[in-house]
């Protein structure tokens, strides 16, 4: 019954479809014949950052029913390029725009693109909206850098050992406080913790950190102010050629209760800024960073990177630490080395001894988007062909182990290992990760190790 009134549904609306044709303009002969109706889909605002000379944004129309293609045109100093186009204006076309600035801002300009055609004679004018600033500001952002450990900040550890100084220290200035805090972190960041400030206006706050990051070219960090909008001043302390020059930038703030990632060009902080270690080819890496507010504010700041417009490849300062630096209980040394790789980020790294497992609990960080993921860090020192099994443990349950080679050589080399190895659902990492380690199987059970990370960006 079901077929047979289906093909019965058929017949007839053939029969009313050719019915309608025939009580049409016989003059009709093909689909350009028929009235099609003006429009235009366009974007009604972009967003420029001015990273460096080169940035640009791009956008796209569509339209039909227009006596010709849209001409566009912008105000100010933004520079509009067509990048393609095709079809047609009456039957239906698309263009491709390109959309730079010739010149520089210092906070935040605003700017018109404007597009203009006709309908049968008729003028139509559309505008977008273009936010020109000399950094990024996202609301739409997810983890997917975090350092495991990097042996720059102190942590607990189960055998009472004495660490030296935190490399990592945050120190305040007059009435300025920060404290470390979990109560309004970011479930998009990397982990529980952030840094709230309750600033005092022109009494910084201030990140020592050592960091050297070749081949970035992007600061980017984390910041909610759910009470007051304000202008935040950042000094960029470098060494450069054995002195340290000083690069400043203020960025205004936004009031708001959602968190933000602010991204800023390198060439924005400055055009000779470029925290690189001589060691890597550079003058000299980050010294650290300070943060100073131009009113009585609370607010509160997280994840301090440096990257690529792909993803972070360095951390100043996240604010999370490893709970637990596990190792063999006996028989097992370990300390501190200054004997880190030319690409290393920091200034130091662990020196183990005679090891069979050791690892790191950790207090639930977590990164998205870890499908196509690896864990990274760098080994050195390896006296012979040596066979590690590297695992994860998860908040929710589960995590893999798979056995890697490392080849004998006294020289750091950076090992990758893919997530999709070590997380039967790579997605549960954004749920949090307890427990990274390793277990040793053959080989050299003595040598250096450095940078642990899990990346998630590509880089």
């Amino acid at each position: 019954m079901y077929r047979i009134a289906t093909r019965t549904l058929g017949v007839v609306l053939l029969l009313v479809w050719s019915l309608a044709l025939v009580g049409c303009d016989d003059d009709i002969s093909s689909v350009e014949d028929l009235d099609i109706q003006p429009s235009i889909d366009l974007p009604s605002s972009l967003s420029l950052a001015l990273l460096d000379a080169e940035s640009r944004t791009e956008f796209s129309t569509t339209y039909q029913g227009l006596d010709q293609a849209p001409d566009v045109s912008g105000s100010g100093n933004l520079v509009v390029e067509r990048i393609s186009e095709s079809g047609s204006a009456e039957q239906g076309g698309s263009q491709q725009w390109s959309v730079g600035y010739d010149g520089t801002v210092s906070g935040v300009q605003e700017e018109t693109i404007t597009i203009q055609t006709s309908s049968e004679g008729e003028s139509i004018e559309r505008e977008i909206n273009v936010t020109v600033s000399p950094f990024v500001i996202s609301t739409d952002f997810a983890s997917r850098f975090i350092v495991v450990e990097d042996f720059e900040t102190d942590f607990p550890d189960n055998q009472g050992a004495d660490n030296p100084a935190d490399q990592r220290p945050i120190t305040t200035t007059g009435a300025t406080t920060a404290a470390i805090q979990s109560e309004a972190s970011s479930p998009n960041s990397n982990g529980p913790n952030a840094l709230e400030i309750n600033a005092a206006a022109g009494d910084p706050v201030s990140f020592e950190s050592t960091v050297s990051a070749p081949g970035a070219n992007l600061f980017t960090f984390l910041v909610r102010s759910p009470d007051a909008a304000f202008d935040l001043t950042l000094t960029f302390v470098e060494e450069a050629n054995g002195a340290e020059v000083e690069h400043e930038i203020v960025v205004p703030i936004t009031e708001g209760a959602g968190w933000r990632q602010y991204g800023i060009g390198f060439s924005q902080i400055d055009v000779d800024f470029n925290p690189v270690a001589v060691r890597a080819g550079g003058n000299g890496p980050l010294k650290s960073v300070r943060l100073s507010a131009d009113a009585d504010v609370t607010f509160q700041v997280d994840e301090l990177m440096l990257g690529t417009e792909q993803g972070s490849i360095a951390e100043i300062n996240d604010f999370e630490a490893t709970t637990n630096a596990y190792i063999t209980f006996s028989g097992a040394s370990f300390g501190f080395t200054d004997q880190v790789a030319e690409n290393a980020f920091g200034t130091r790294a662990r020196d183990l001894q005679d090891v069979s497992f050791f690892g790191y609990n950790q207090g639930g960080i977590r990164i998205q988007d870890a499908a196509n993921g690896e864990l990274k860090f760098r080994i050195g020192a390896v006296a012979e062909d040596t066979e590690l099994e590297v695992f994860l443990e998860l908040n929710e349950g589960g995590g893999t182990a798979t056995n890697i080679t490392i080849e004998a050589g006294s020289e750091w080399q950076d090992i990758s290992v893919p997530i999709s190895e070590l997380a039967e659902n790579p997605s549960a990492l954004a749920s949090g990760i307890s427990n990274v380690g390793f277990n040793f199987v053959s080989g050299s059970s003595s040598f250096l190790i450095d940078d642990l990370r899990l990346d998630a960006t590509g880089n």
